[in-house]
């Protein structure tokens, strides 16, 4: 991870459709650097209100004349040329409202980004306006994530309110069981949080990220473990997280030790195994027929592991509607959520 990004007072750790939310009721522009592959640009978008339209407006495939748009020749009535009229291009909107957002802004060339300077500043183009409605965001890397970007001018920079975006924790896992990344993914990562985002290691080598352990769930639902593939994803970590795969065909069943019928008990220098029995005991709830005549069995495993691989289980549940109904029965899942509180983020409890 950046130093620079650890540094800067300006971080944002959560979710970034708040701070959207509080510039945009000013109207001031925002610009989000972070490293490639942690989700600003989806994050953006999870930030349309009601009614939004959004124009990913990419300044890199623009030359400076492309934002004026097309020049027309206007004639007298003796058809002698009077005159030049821009058409309005089709992404410098004048009515509606939504997001205008200048993804890799710093990708543009030096030419691009000045005349971006009128766009932000000014919301017009040449004789084009943009309409009150819509909001300007953008979005881009630094030098220092070994992508090739061009310096943003300071006074282009000056337009904006300007942040760093790095997901944490628990942002990312919030957001990855709703978007269904693999089970034995979130397992991982919830067990090894340090390798969700790391560098790169020079310009030709894959890093970790949101982005990049996303293909390795779309490798796991495929059904391919290959070592060689999943490293082609995330680097070394492949290792690891095919070793820990190993861990999770060494578990209990999970339908016996529910039922009593097999024990398990927690091995605190084996912590990872607590992480797998935590992910398969709710994979097997959220997939049982009856989760109600199982929920307090499953708790009474969740009690006796670890707070941070129990709330791991209890992330997974509350995302299922009718098992979170059945969670705020439980008298036994309430007790944990008493004591444990502080590791449920309150965006999960209520949705």
């Amino acid at each position: 991870m950046s130093e620079s990004l650890n540094l800067n007072k300006n971080l944002i750790n959560g979710r970034i459709s708040d701070v959207v939310r509080r510039n945009r009721s000013i109207n001031l522009p925002m610009m989000l650097f972070g490293p490639p592959g942690i989700g600003k640009s989806e994050q953006v978008h999870q930030s349309q209100e009601d009614g939004d339209i959004m124009i990913d407006l990419r300044l890199n495939i623009l030359d400076s004349i492309d934002l004026r748009g097309l020049p027309t020749i206007q004639k007298d009535e003796k058809g002698r040329a009077t005159r030049v009229e821009w058409v309005r291009p089709e992404f410098i909107p004048w009515e509606g409202k939504g997001i205008i957002f200048l993804d890799e802004i710093n990708t543009a060339p030096p030419s691009t980004q000045n005349a971006a300077l009128q766009l932000v500043l000014d919301r017009k183009v040449g004789p084009h306006k943009i309409g009150d409605g819509w909001y300007i965001v953008a979005a881009g890397n630094r030098a220092e994530d070994k992508c090739h970007v061009h310096p943003l001018s300071g006074a282009l920079l000056d337009r904006f309110a300007v942040y760093d975006y790095m997901p944490d924790y628990e942002t990312w896992v919030d957001w990855a069981i709703k978007s269904e990344i693999h089970e034995d993914v979130i397992g991982f990562i919830s067990w090894r949080k340090d390798l969700l985002i790391q560098d790169r290691s020079d310009e030709y080598s894959v890093s970790t990220n949101p982005r990049s352990w996303g293909y390795v769930s779309k490798h796991f639902y495929a059904g391919n473990k290959s070592l060689g593939d999943i490293r082609a994803c995330v680097g070394s970590p492949a290792t690891e997280i095919l070793s820990y795969l190993d861990i999770c065909k060494s578990l209990p069943n999970m339908d016996d030790l529910i039922a009593g019928k097999s024990k398990w008990k927690e091995d605190n220098k084996r912590i990872s195994v607590s992480y797998a029995v935590a992910n398969n005991l709710a994979s097997t709830l959220l997939g049982s027929k009856t989760p109600a005549k199982i929920l307090d069995n499953c708790m009474k495993v969740v009690i006796d592991i670890s707070p941070e691989p129990g709330a791991l289980f209890i992330r997974r549940i509350l995302t299922n509607d009718k098992v979170r109904d059945l969670c705020y029965k439980s008298n036994m899942v309430s007790k944990w959520l008493e004591k444990n509180q502080e590791l449920i983020s309150s965006s999960m409890m209520l949705a």
